[in-house]
């Protein structure tokens, strides 16, 4: 297995959007890829940040700030040298993408629209993809992005073979037959970090489970030893209905 597959950076669903711009995610992945898992912080250049996302450097300085305004990065600028940033644990709520998706060739935009919509797909493990019925217009109100700009990634997406569109017989509210989108999670890099989501889903059911067993045993103790002071006082009770005197 390609170690790059393994290696993926958490991007929350919600990321306080009013003090966003669309790209900007893009710019907190790319930051937060290079995170040390135990202490969260990162050390990269503002240019190299750049050159992963395909920015320009003035872009990505900007959406610093506006990540650090809305609470998501802290940022501790160090004399002569890169700064400090800083991240906060993700126990859920958070999408992942992995080092292979953003080191895909299509356009920045591209990448940052595929990060906008992921958490309102749905995965088919079977064909291995992600899916949606929504229809352009209503990508666009979730995503904050019109029309025009979605119907432009999706063709990018479509030409890199990465989004197949099928049209269904099922009609949407307007009487329109729908259009099924398929993202291929293979060809976007993104198959594994799915594979390790489903792998942390079950580690997590089975710690519930350990724990769960450990709270029945706790209980059984209890109840074994309220049973066992209960056959004590009735033995002493027994030994004592039956002591002779002399």
């Amino acid at each position: 297995m390609d170690n790059n597959s393994k290696k993926h950076a958490q991007v929350p669903d919600k990321l306080y959007s009013e003090h966003l711009r669309f790209g900007d995610k893009l710019v907190y992945a790319n930051i937060r890829k290079y995170a040390n898992k135990e202490t969260l912080k990162c050390y990269p250049r503002v240019d190299t940040i750049a050159a992963d996302c395909g920015f320009s450097v003035k872009t990505v300085t900007l959406a610093i700030k506006r990540l650090q305004k809305a609470g998501l990065l802290k940022v501790t600028p160090r004399k002569g040298t890169s700064s400090m940033y800083e991240f906060e644990k993700l126990d859920d709520g958070f999408e992942r993408f992995s080092e292979d998706f953003l080191k895909l060739n299509i356009s920045p935009q591209a990448k940052a629209y595929y990060i906008e919509i992921q958490q309102h797909l749905f995965l088919n493990k079977e064909q291995g993809t992600n899916e949606t019925t929504y229809s352009n217009e209503e990508i666009g109100k979730r995503i904050g992005l019109c029309t025009k700009s979605v119907r432009k990634y999706n063709t990018e997406l479509i030409q890199a073979g990465i989004l197949s569109e099928t049209k269904l017989s099922t009609l949407d509210l307007g009487g329109v037959r729908q259009i099924k989108k398929s993202f291929d999670l293979y060809t976007l890099g993104q198959a594994m970090v799915y594979k390790l989501k489903e792998h942390d889903v079950q580690l997590k059911e089975h710690d519930q489970a350990i724990k769960n067993l450990e709270a029945e045993n706790e209980e059984m103790r209890s109840r074994i030893k309220a049973l066992e002071r209960l056959c004590g006082l009735k033995n002493n009770e027994f030994v004592k209905s039956t002591e002779f005197s002399f």
